[in-house]
């Protein structure tokens, strides 16, 4: 079939009235579709956005040339479909991406939770707040406040799956992380928090639960949202008011506290 796709890529139908034309110059194509009992064929290209996407034919047609007609007037409306339906799975997959970070979003946390109530896997839940995003947005702007939420949200990503992280709102990040060990779960909290200390002092307020039962989703987001709620409180107590060290002066926070 090889010799049809520079037919197609050019937009070109393949008819082949009688497969006896075809014998001497592509053998085993013939061979192939003689096995099949196919003495005539058409065949059209589909194409998406202008790319090669298939193609659709028709064996032995009857009477050439309206079937011949009818398959184009087929494949035409393929395309348009095709075309429809990817449009729709980006607007879809949009409505559950969020924009600044790329993580899932709003929409996508609230259909990953009633996913995992009809589930039976273990469960390890994290609520994050970052601190101070409102005194950093009106110090030093809100494109700064934008770039402390993806800097942030890069080192999440740095040791949690994609899949596993929503922001739920301006500065809240909720991690549902399904069939991974407590152990483990654990574990990767203690790195993400080590380094997140390192390089951004002050910036995180973090709660966790895990649970072998996956049904309770929603009283575990609320216990790790309490959780993260009395760490913030804590840390306010411990470090007194105004932002994190990272943020007392104007400069790159990026790069980290000094």
């Amino acid at each position: 079939m090889r010799p049809w796709f520079d037919l197609f890529e050019a937009s070109r139908e393949v008819i082949i009235e009688d497969m006896e034309h075809i014998r001497d110059d592509y053998p085993e194509l013939y061979a192939l579709l003689k096995r099949q009992d196919i003495w005539r064929l058409f065949v059209v290209p589909l194409h998406s956005n202008g790319v090669l996407g298939g193609f659709i034919g028709v064996d032995n047609p009857r009477i050439p040339e309206q079937d011949f007609s009818l398959l184009q007037s087929l494949a035409y409306f393929v395309d348009i479909e095709i075309a429809k339906r990817r449009t729709a799975e980006e607007l879809r997959r949009l409505g559950l991406r969020d924009a600044l970070t790329g993580m899932g979003n709003r929409n996508a946390y609230l259909s990953a939770c009633n996913l995992l109530k009809k589930r039976s896997c273990s469960l390890g839940v994290m609520f994050i707040d970052l601190n101070n995003l409102k005194c950093v947005n009106d110090t030093f702007g809100h494109e700064r406040g934008d770039e402390y939420i993806r800097t942030l949200s890069e080192l999440f990503l740095k040791h949690f799956r994609s899949r596993d992280i929503f922001r739920i709102g301006g500065d809240e990040f909720v991690f549902l992380c399904e069939n991974m060990p407590e152990g483990l779960f654990h574990a990767k909290i203690r790195n993400m928090l080590k380094e997140g200390e390192q390089r951004f002092p002050g910036s995180i307020a973090l709660g966790a639960v895990w649970s072998p039962r996956s049904a309770d989703v929603e009283q575990m987001v609320q216990e790790a949202d309490r959780r993260m709620y009395a760490e913030k409180q804590r840390q306010k107590v411990e470090r007194g008011s105004g932002m994190p060290a990272c943020f007392c002066q104007e400069k790159n926070f990026v790069s980290g506290a000094e």
